[in-house]
């Protein structure tokens, strides 16, 4: 009952600062074929990926500007939310970062979302693999990160019928990442809140997807992927 009180708290804080950090993106969502060399944003993260069902550049970028709620528009909005909070593990309690970015356009499914699960400390780590054994996630590891992808950037047909058979977002799998600054500081209401973290991350995620052949009926589709992240807390 205790876990399940701290998960709901630790959703509504999401929910609520996500609302609160959107921002209209006037030039429709920014997460194709952008170069990795702009790290002058306030808050983005930015990777390359390989693989059969995804290729290229991505990021997801937003300054100071884009955190004024009064922005938000018909044509969507791009946001960054970072919280930080106590874990209980089986290693016991431990201080834990979430990072969410998004996109979201007019569409319902025009929706774009890197999210990362990661420890409040600097150095670096290697995150846990996400499971899917029916095919779909089963568990997640303490740490771990998930990338949603639009369908027209990520479609995989495995029986050539016209349909994306990706089953899953890209899943970390064997992932290093290295966090090289994160601070935390009282807010108004005197609790710790996450103001700043930075590092970047290499490595192999993967793709489920259904597969026309037995013996299984699903399939891992892997993907290597190198990027970098930073959150800042927006300013009133």
């Amino acid at each position: 009952m205790k876990q399940l009180k701290h998960a709901l708290l630790v959703f509504c804080t999401l929910t609520l600062s996500l609302l609160l950090s959107c921002s209209k993106d006037d030039g429709g969502p920014n997460h194709i074929n952008i170069p990795l060399n702009n790290t002058s944003a306030n808050s983005y993260v930015k990777f390359s990926i390989n693989g059969s069902a995804v290729n290229g550049l991505f990021e997801i970028v937003l300054e100071d500007e884009d955190y004024n709620t009064e922005n938000i528009g018909e044509e969507g909005f791009s946001g960054a939310v970072g919280i930080a909070y106590d874990q209980d593990t089986n290693e016991g309690t431990v201080r834990t970062t979430s990072l969410t970015y998004v996109t979201w356009g007019a569409a319902p499914n025009d929706y774009f979302e890197v999210k990362m699960a990661l420890p409040a400390h600097t150095g670096p780590l290697e995150v846990g693999e996400i499971l899917t054994p029916e095919g779909w996630v089963d568990a997640y590891p303490t740490f771990y990160m998930t990338l949603r992808f639009l369908s027209e950037d990520a479609f995989y047909d495995s029986n050539n019928d016209g349909f994306n058979d990706l089953t899953t977002s890209l899943l970390s799998k064997t992932l290093s990442v290295t966090i090289t600054a994160v601070e935390e500081a009282p807010d108004s209401y005197g609790m710790l809140a996450l103001t700043h973290i930075k590092g970047s991350f290499e490595g192999t995620a993967y793709f489920n997807a259904y597969a026309d052949a037995p013996p299984s009926f699903t399939q891992q589709l892997l993907h290597t992927i190198t990027g970098e992240f930073e959150y800042n807390l927006p300013i009133d």
